[in-house]
């Protein structure tokens, strides 16, 4: 081979390994990244065992405040420990629930907590299995971006399915009054009609960040308004707002199961002679007619931290909308 053939082969070679290197990147994830709104997910898995059988398919409604959950196989929900008159509420042919655009947004959280779009295509064992199950995911975002991804008899190495399983097999016993439980701790979640109505919420943030959240609280009073209060400058203030906002935490708190949540959440420094006397502080308080929680936090959080952060949003949108009433400077 001449010198002239040789350095143009190499030169080929070089151009084909970029190019894959670069394809690989373009494809891994399939450009999608968390500022992607997640706008429908499902996920199917069936098989010779039985529980293995579920069918979930949520879906943003066109009023963009809502969502659409369906759900097939009712026997994926037995292990849940429902009795067989319960099971009886879901149809084979799939019974359809309306929810919240939190509920959609908070699986797109943990999908991308756990990197699920880089996932692979396809999973499958080394060896041949003649049983098992096989699964089907897919998701699809704004920008007309979506991904896909199955397999038989393997899965990921992480739990982001199973987590969003769970989610969605307690919002939708929730819709329906039914009492499901924690799958880390087994303990029971209750459900709305346990709950009752919510009376009382408020959210503190105190940190080193752009947008802190001085205490605010909303609470119904005895002849069914919705206060607002807080203090600003130094002075209490006591606001009417819409109701509907505090329907909205209720979705926000029972949502993401914000019940369950320990006293505090603190960490500790590895030495301990040294106090962590920065970062940042938050506490939670909510009533129900049948339960409170109060939960503080300095420098954690709780596993599933994102019903605070929606809460948090909420109360700022809440003081947007209304700083026109309150104290000024």
């Amino acid at each position: 081979m001449s010198t002239k053939a040789f350095i143009f082969a190499s030169l080929m070679i070089i151009i084909a390994v970029f190019t894959a290197i670069a394809c690989h990147k373009n494809t891994a994830g399939n450009g999608i990244t968390p500022q992607d709104r997640l706008t429908s997910f499902s996920y199917i898995s069936w098989g010779t065992i039985v529980p293995n059988n579920v069918d979930f398919n949520l879906t943003r409604n066109d009023d963009g405040s809502t969502a659409l959950l369906v759900v097939k196989g009712a026997t994926a929900l037995r292990q849940k420990g429902l009795s067989d008159s319960q099971l009886l509420a879901i149809a084979d042919s799939g019974d359809s629930v309306t929810v919240s655009i939190a509920v959609l947004d908070s699986v797109g959280n943990i999908f991308f907590q756990h990197k699920m779009n880089e996932y692979k295509p396809d999973y499958r064992p080394k060896h041949d299995v003649l049983d098992g199950a096989s699964w089907a995911m897919t998701a699809s975002f704004s920008n007309n971006k979506s991904f896909s991804s199955g397999g038989y008899a393997q899965w990921p190495g992480d739990d982001g399915i199973d987590q969003i399983v769970d989610f969605l097999t307690h919002i939708y016993l929730s819709t329906h009054n039914l009492a499901t439980t924690d799958a880390t701790t087994g303990e029971q979640i209750p459900s709305k009609a346990q709950l009752g109505n919510l009376n009382y919420v408020s959210f503190s943030y105190r940190g080193m960040k752009i947008f802190e959240a001085d205490p605010l609280a909303l609470e119904r009073t005895t002849n069914g308004k919705v206060i607002l209060s807080g203090n600003r400058f130094g002075n209490d203030f006591r606001i009417e707002v819409n109701h509907d906002y505090l329907k909205q935490a209720q979705d926000i708190i029972i949502n993401n199961n914000m019940t369950a949540y320990s006293s505090s959440y603190i960490m500790v420094s590895p030495n301990p002679e040294v106090q962590i006397l920065d970062g940042f502080k938050w506490s939670f308080e909510a009533q129900f007619d049948s339960k409170s929680v109060s939960s503080y936090g300095s420098n954690a959080w709780p596993e599933n931290s994102d019903g605070l952060k929606e809460l948090q949003l909420l109360f700022y949108n809440i003081f947007k909308a209304y700083r026109d009433k309150l104290p000024k400077p």
